[in-house]
């Protein structure tokens, strides 16, 4: 159970500060002169400017490492525990709603000072939720649309293993693998697996006159920008290899890329392929 708050004497210019937690939203308050201010945000503003000698302060961009400068601050400025794995808990719920790749610093933050199980239990599980395409889960699933119209989704695919190919045509990376990609399907003729393109183009009509080029294999459908399957995969880049098994489930969820040496064995070696 939350503590309904926490109490604290002549922290900076504040005679008595307070967090209070209400419907899941910690809230630090703090009583001076002006009147209640909310400390938080305060600290959002005092930990995001950086001091350069001889310059004026540099406020740091980016939603994350803003949020590592105040977890940061806090580690170092407050003294009372519990407020502090408090204050770094909500700063950390925020930040992992906005996404979980690329942030080892805050977790390396976090880990090292929020200690608290009813605190880690609450990050936990808002990172689960967002943690759901992991290997030996079912794949999150998908709404796509081939040359002709016809919408597909995963259910249509089980029954083989299916090595999925996120890209777009105005990705350099995703067409140098696409050579790698049609050599591998061709050695993988025949056999239990399907090679599904999934694009991601805002473009239709570019990704319309590339499939009709005949330059690609496989089957072409396309997902858009910004799907819902892209983001429960945590996809941030592209292209993007996922393998999963003939009952729908997660076999890797960042699969070797066709142009790996390690390809063609590593497809092979799947049980009945």
């Amino acid at each position: 159970m939350f503590i309904e708050s926490i109490e604290l004497s002549d922290y900076r210019n504040y005679s008595h500060l307070h967090i209070d937690f209400h419907k899941g939203t910690n809230v630090l308050y703090g009583d001076n002169a002006q009147g209640k201010t909310n400390i938080l945000e305060s600290v959002y503003v005092c930990s995001t400017t950086k001091s350069h000698r001889g310059s004026k302060d540099k406020e740091i961009s980016g939603i994350y490492n803003k949020n590592v400068a105040r977890m940061k601050y806090i580690a170092q400025h407050f003294k009372n525990d519990k407020l502090k794995q408090s204050l770094l808990n909500e700063i950390a719920i925020r930040q992992i709603k906005n996404g979980i790749n690329h942030i080892t610093e805050l977790e390396n933050i976090y880990n090292t000072y929020v200690t608290d199980p009813t605190l880690r239990t609450a990050y936990k599980t808002e990172y689960d939720k967002r943690n759901i395409a992991v290997t030996g889960k079912l794949s999150p699933d998908f709404q796509a649309k081939d040359i002709n119209g016809k919408t597909y989704s995963l259910k249509d695919f089980k029954g083989k293993y299916l090595y999925i190919d996120m890209w777009a045509t105005w990705c350099g990376p995703c067409k140098r693998e696409m050579p790698y990609l049609i050599e591998l399907e061709k050695k993988m003729e025949g056999k239990n697996i399907t090679f599904l393109g999934l694009s991601t183009d805002e473009d239709k009509a570019a990704w319309e006159e590339t499939v009709k080029s005949g330059e690609l294999s496989g089957v072409q459908l396309l997902l858009g920008r910004g799907s819902q399957f892209q983001r429960d995969y945590n996809i941030d880049g592209i292209p993007h290899f996922i393998l999963i098994d003939p009952d729908g489930k997660i076999i890797n969820p960042k699969a070797v890329r066709p142009s790996s040496p390690d390809a063609e064995k590593i497809l092979n070696a799947l049980p009945d392929i």
